[in-house]
């Protein structure tokens, strides 16, 4: 699946509006108001877009205007256009005041060297790439927030493991009916691995769930299932 398809489907209804919006005004900073206006759609829709686009790297915000405008990363999504490779080597750090860029960490495997083809896996471990894998194919990330989130797991010391066991199950939660209010589950489920929240453990997997499989070959995979 491509980035522009994820994307699509990550995006509906305010969101897609807004991403046009902010495509169609490039030189100009957005306020909340006048998106409604260009969009049609009210105060609440809008900002729980901006939202959602900001948490997919897609947009950010101005707080001295209080204005929004398209980031780098929409060119990419959206447009298809090529980063540059020192795009795949840095993070967004976004504050209330604006936003900073701040170096990778070193994710690099000691006997190899990066090529610039190997540049878009950050070289990165292969628990960390199989993440990346099933956060972008299979929860429909876009792949500039599946890198923020990766990077944001490893400074915290989490195990990747884990973390992928706990993205499939959030996965099975967001197809249950428990789930059915949640829109986006390509930004739903990378804001609860990094916010280290599991899924409720009254969420059972049933039997004939296409994931149930795979969810369990994540739990042998767990570091305590090697005790």
């Amino acid at each position: 699946m491509n980035q522009q398809t994820a994307t699509l489907r990550a995006c509906k209804g305010a969101p897609a509006s807004l991403i046009l919006a902010l495509l169609l005004n490039p030189a100009e900073s957005l306020g909340a108001q006048r998106l409604a206006t260009i969009t049609g759609y009210s105060d609440k829709p809008v900002a729980a877009g901006l939202r959602v686009l900001a948490d997919l790297g897609l947009a950010q915000s101005h707080g001295r205007v209080n204005g929004w405008t398209a980031t780098a990363a929409i060119r990419q999504t959206i447009l298809g256009e090529l980063p540059a490779e020192s795009e795949y080597l840095r993070l967004e750090s976004r504050t209330s005041g604006g936003s900073t860029l701040i170096e990778e960490p070193t994710v690099l495997n000691e006997t190899t060297t990066t090529t610039p083809s190997e540049s878009e896996y950050l070289r990165l471990d292969p628990a960390w790439r199989d993440l990346l894998i099933l956060l972008v194919d299979d929860c429909v990330t876009p792949r500039p927030l599946a890198l923020k989130t990766i990077h944001s797991l490893i400074h915290s010391h989490a195990d990747a493991r884990h973390s992928a066991f706990e993205a499939l199950r959030w996965l099975s939660y967001c197809h249950s009916d428990a789930g059915g209010s949640i829109d986006f589950p390509g930004a739903f489920i990378p804001a609860k691995l990094r916010n280290d929240e599991s899924c409720p453990a009254w969420h059972r997997i049933p039997y004939h769930d296409p994931l149930y499989r795979r969810i369990q070959e994540a739990r042998d995979k767990l570091p305590d299932a090697d005790e």
